[in-house]
């Protein structure tokens, strides 16, 4: 049986289709009134000191004040590269709920700390606690797409596979130009074998992101699971021709030639495949098996399958 491979868009391990995480927060939209000016600088005092926790790694311990600076600056996160790439330890992230929590039980209406302490319990797969401080974000602004978007992935990840799709959809009908909403829910609704319509999120994705190899990788797991493998075949060369070393896209494209009877073009892809991630399995095996339908002397082919073969008597 051929193996596809899927992914997160900021992710190589190889797993079924799941969800990007919108972790640079785009458009972080939200307004905070508060006469006592004491008590929203202690809030704020509370806020800095999570926001810091959270990008420990990243930020300067000092005493900017970001709440200001995000609030006064919607693409503040974005241009400076907030997003949980660099692993906290989860000391960091406990730490950060501890102080977002103190700066929100000052001030329950505070968004942005809604927002972060979201981001940390997801990152510490507290899952639901995720999805109810965002669920506070939307009652405080039903509004706010991101929310949404944040809140569909937590469910989707709790297999709420249905809620996500409506949390999508409530983005999409706030803001029908962000392409993640369609890519999200394009994955929710394959894990719902929503074939087509997953398919239609996906296209809707790449019109709104011509550039979204994920997109059009996905798009071509689908087909290739609707046996439209010419189609499949297409977006994973529209994925490679964007990004030529998408290992996953070479495998894909692997499995699409094998079942159109194009053995050597799956050679090839499987081969490439592994030159970008030897220890890429699902190639391997896709190579072993298309070896017995096609026979080349090719020696870097045999020298990958003696290889894989040597892998996998060692696990």
């Amino acid at each position: 049986m051929k193996t596809y491979s899927s992914v997160k868009k900021d992710d190589s391990e190889n797993t079924s289709i799941v969800p990007y995480i919108p972790m640079g927060l785009a458009k972080v939209r939200t307004s905070i009134q508060v006469t006592d000016k004491i008590l929203l600088e202690r809030a704020e005092y509370y806020f800095n000191k999570g926001f810091v926790s959270l990008n420990s790694s990243q930020l300067d311990k000092g005493t900017e004040n970001y709440s200001h600076l995000i609030l006064n600056d919607p693409k503040y996160l974005v241009k400076n590269k907030f997003a949980f790439k660099v692993k906290n330890s989860p000391h960091d992230y406990l730490e950060a709920i501890d102080y977002f929590s103190k700066a929100i039980m000052i001030y329950e209406s505070y968004t942005i700390a809604y927002y972060c302490r979201g981001l940390a319990k997801y990152e510490l797969k507290a899952f639901q606690g995720a999805i109810d401080d965002y669920t506070k974000v939307t009652d405080i602004d039903p509004n706010d797409s991101i929310a949404y978007i944040i809140r569909a992935s937590a469910k989707f990840e709790m297999k709420d596979f249905q809620g996500s799709v409506e949390d999508n959809t409530k983005a999409i009908e706030i803001d029908p130009e962000y392409s993640n909403s369609y890519y999200n829910r394009g994955i929710a609704r394959h894990e719902l074998k929503e074939y087509q319509r997953a398919i239609e999120d996906f296209t809707k994705a790449i019109l709104l992101d011509p550039n979204d190899t994920f997109a059009y990788n996905n798009r071509g797991v689908i087909k290739s699971e609707l046996r439209d493998y010419s189609g499949a075949k297409e977006d994973f060369t529209r994925a490679l021709e964007i990004n030529p070393d998408f290992a996953f896209a070479l495998n894909n494209r692997g499995v699409a030639r094998f079942k159109l009877k194009e053995f050597k073009g799956a050679i090839e892809d499987y081969v490439k495949a592994l030159e970008i991630d030897p220890n890429y399995s699902n190639a391997y095996f896709n190579l072993i098996e298309v070896k017995e339908f096609y026979n080349n002397d090719d020696e870097t082919v045999n020298n990958h399958i003696s290889n894989s073969l040597k892998k996998i008597n060692e696990e």
